[in-house]
């Protein structure tokens, strides 16, 4: 049943819609999306995007979200929605200073993680877990702390390894 499309004979690997990954990357990061409404400027700040009604915003997240295909909604279908991958969407990834500075937020996950003084195998599960939605396998966590040997400061290494794992495959697929 490889090629069955119908039915649920088995699972479809799927984009996530551009206000879920939004909401994937707020939540690996610890940090409050930057968005407000164009008409009445009523967002609250630990609002999921995806619960939000209105399409039109104004903030340092709108790019994201057109990037990723969200519609204007001037059409009553979600059909006007773009599922096509597009070059903005791997550079927002690979280099955006916006998802940068989330990453390196020092109100954000990792900060908190490291002024716990929290050991870094446990810091190392919990951004798998966030972003992956998994452990790391023996394999990722040995070549991780191979890595994290070699950084410059354990949070500018915590940086890397979770913008690594944003820019996995893994991180935008539903499953």
């Amino acid at each position: 049943n490889a090629a069955d499309q119908r039915n649920f004979s088995h699972r479809l690997l799927k984009r996530l819609s551009a206000e879920q990954l939004l909401d994937a990357v707020l939540s690996a990061t610890g940090t409050p999306h930057k968005l407000t409404n164009v008409y009445n400027g009523k967002v609250q700040p630990h609002e999921r995007i995806v619960e939000m009604s209105p399409s039109r915003f104004r903030g340092d997240d709108w790019y994201v979200l057109q990037a990723f295909g969200k519609p204007l909604r001037v059409q009553s279908c979600d059909c006007e929605r773009s599922a096509s991958p597009s070059l903005g969407q791997s550079l927002y990834l690979y280099n955006d200073e916006q998802l940068m500075a989330k990453i390196a937020d020092p109100a954000g996950r990792i900060q908190k993680l490291v002024d716990a003084k929290t050991v870094a195998p446990r810091i190392v599960e919990e951004l798998y877990l966030v972003a992956l939605s998994r452990l790391p396998t023996k394999d990722e966590a040995d070549r991780t702390a191979e890595f994290l040997k070699t950084a410059a400061s354990p949070a500018e290494g915590f940086h890397d390894v979770l913008w690594s794992l944003l820019n996995r495959q893994e991180f935008i697929i539903n499953r």
